[in-house]
This record gives C-alpha cells, sequence and structure tokens, in this order.
C-alpha cells in the first residue's frame, strides 16, 4: 500500500515546481536489453526484473517490470529516461539492485550481465528436517502473523482509497501494535489524519516517518507542508533546512524548501534553494518566476527582468507567464 502521495497543501505550496523535465516531455524512449546468470554462468529464465524511476515523481507511473526469456535475457522499451534502480527477482536467489542511467537514444542499450546467488534451502520441509520442534512452531507462527498482518494491511489500503478514514485508522493502528516501526503505515495514519483535518496528528505521524526512514524526501516534504499549514512556517524551514545537504539534487525537495523559505522570510535560502532547481531544471518556469521575484524584493532590477523574461519565454500563456509580462510591464 502506498500513501496517497502530497497534500492539496502540498500541491498548492510548490505544485508548479514540478513540471516535467525536458526529457520527460519529449516523451518515454528509452529502450534496453540485458542477462542474468547465476553463479555457474548458466541463464536464469523467469527473473523478474524491476525498473523503479529515481528521478522526479509527476504523477505517471514510476516502475516499470520485465522478465527473462529461456536464454535468461531480457528487453524493455518505452523507458522514461533518467535515473533508475533496477531489482531482480527469483525464488530461491538473492535479491540483486542496482543504480542506472538511461539516457535513451537510437537502438538499445546494453545493460551488464547480472549474476544472482543462490539461497541455501530454507524451505520449511528442509527446516522441519535439521531444526527443534519448538523452533519450527516458533517460524510457523511468525509465517501466520505475517500473513494476518498483510490481510490488514491490505483491508486498510482499500479503506485508504475509499476515503473511508475511520476504518483505513483502525486497521493501521491494529497492525502499529504488533508492528510499531513500519514508516509506511505510519505514513498512510498521517494521510488518514490530514485528510481527517487533525494536522497535529499528522505532524506526529510524519515525524515518526522520517525517524523511521531518513532517507524518504518526499515525507520531509509532507512534514514540512503539514507544519507550515499549522502556522509555524519558521519550524517547518527548520525542518527541511536541516536535511538539505542530503537532497541537495532532489527538485522536489529544493523546490518545497524554496516554497516554506519564501514563507518563514528567508529570502537567501529560498533563493539558493530555486538556484539549485534551476541548475538541475533550467526550463522550470515557475523557478525562473520566484527567481525574478527574489531578485526584485532585493532590488536587483536587472536580475529581475533576466528571469522573469525567461518565465515568460517558457510559459507565456500561463497564469505565471502572465504575471510575469505584467511585472515586467511596471519594470521596463
Amino acid at each position: 500500500m502506498r500513501s496517497l502521495g502530497l497534500s492539496a497543501l502540498l500541491i498548492a505550496v510548490c505544485l508548479a515546481l514540478v513540471a516535467p523535465t525536458p526529457s520527460a516531455a519529449q516523451g518515454i524512449r528509452a529502450q534496453i536489453r540485458g542477462k542474468v546468470k547465476d553463479q555457474q554462468g548458466e541463464p536464469l529464465k523467469d527473473v523478474a526484473i524491476e525498473f523503479h524511476y529515481k528521478g522526479e515523481k509527476q504523477g505517471r507511473v514510476t516502475k516499470f517490470k520485465a522478465k527473462t526469456d529461456k536464454h535468461g535475457g531480457y528487453v524493455r522499451v518505452g523507458l522514461i529516461t533518467g535515473p533508475y534502480e533496477v531489482t531482480y527477482f527469483k525464488e530461491g536467489y538473492k535479491i540483486y539492485s542496482a543504480a542506472t542511467y538511461l539516457s535513451g537514444g537510437a537502438g538499445l542499450d546494453e545493460l551488464p550481465d547480472v549474476i544472482l546467488e543462490k539461497l541455501p534451502d530454507t524451505s520449511l520441509t528442509t527446516l522441519m528436517s535439521q531444526t527443534p520442534a519448538a523452533d519450527i512452531e516458533a517460524a510457523r507462527k511468525r509465517e501466520q502473523e505475517t500473513a494476518e498482518l498483510r490481510g490488514v494491511l491490505d483491508k486498510a489500503a482499500a479503506a485508504v482509497e475509499a476515503k473511508d478514514w475511520a476504518t483505513a485508522e483502525s486497521l493501521l493502528q491494529e497492525i502499529l501494535k504488533k508492528a510499531p516501526d513500519q514508516p509506511l503505515v505510519w505514513a498512510n495514519l498521517g494521510t488518514v489524519a490530514r485528510e481527517k483535518g487533525d494536522l497535529p496528528a499528522a505532524e506526529k505521524a510524519y515525524r515518526r516517518v522520517v525517524e523511521l526512514d531518513p532517507t524518504d524526501a518526499g515525507s520531509y516534504i509532507e512534514l514540512a507542508v503539514i507544519i507550515d499549514a499549522q502556522g509555524r512556517s519558521e519550524d517547518a524551514f527548520q525542518v527541511l533546512q536541516e536535511v538539505a545537504p542530503r537532497f541537495e539534487t532532489d527538485r522536489s525537495f529544493q523546490g518545497a524548501l524554496g516554497a516554506i523559505a519564501v514563507n518563514a522570510d528567508h529570502g537567501a535560502e529560498a533563493e539558493a534553494a530555486f538556484e539549485r532547481v534551476e541548475a538541475v531544471d533550467p526550463s522550470n518556469a515557475e523557478v525562473q518566476f520566484q527567481l525574478g521575484r527574489l531578485a526584485l524584493n532585493r532590488n536587483d532590477t536587472k536580475e529581475a527582468i533576466a528571469h522573469l523574461e525567461k518565465c515568460v519565454a517558457l510559459a507565456p500563456d500561463s497564469a505565471r507567464g502572465t504575471l510575469a509580462k505584467d511585472l515586467l510591464s511596471a519594470l521596463k
């Protein structure tokens, strides 16, 4: 079950900061192929492969799948260009993941051969022949509990999708009693609380999420937006500023940091954040507008005009483009 994504509050703060990158705007065009083998060099059939797009999420599908044929080979076309984490799964073998960047272009990109390491035999039959009866019973009990929790999680997911917040919250709390350290469960509790209008509870849940998984930029953004919505812009800014170096090239994070910094009256930090967005996405009209507005705030008319003109050139008919035209008319 996935968390419900960025709230309406976040969309209001920085939706325009997640416009498509130039490569995404040009369409899906990456084509790749590769091969998976075992440690003896033999091809592995029916290996499930997942391509998880790690670039900026813009509402599109970010996971793509493939499977190896009897020769251990696979081909996947129609992928968004950009950074990926590629994961290989096959029962009885260790899971293997690798980062790669798909640049697209003519022909098929060749990925390096992947070698999967076979796991030792841990089937229940084998365990029963080697393990004391008490340990076998404990393993069975853990397996049963896991299956039961998975069933509850599926029901909670359905309740979230149906916006049945009371049922979703009850089911998620039930899971936490037995598995209190699952960031996904806490994130969904935060989503439910936010949708119910209980922002303090949503904040508490998302603070737990980032504590359990400090690598999730999206959860930091959610937390900051929830805090900002409670009138504590300075606190929200500090949450993002503290971890900003960790997500220096994450466009969504830096865009949110810039927006929150503006709300908290930290003009220099806001400008620095928007400049980091500009470095990875120079064709973002919203960023050009924000940089132009910040330049005006510090009385640098020349730089303001330059950014506003870029905004108009990139999105002449957008709301920001229209406002940039009005500002340019006044400045000139």
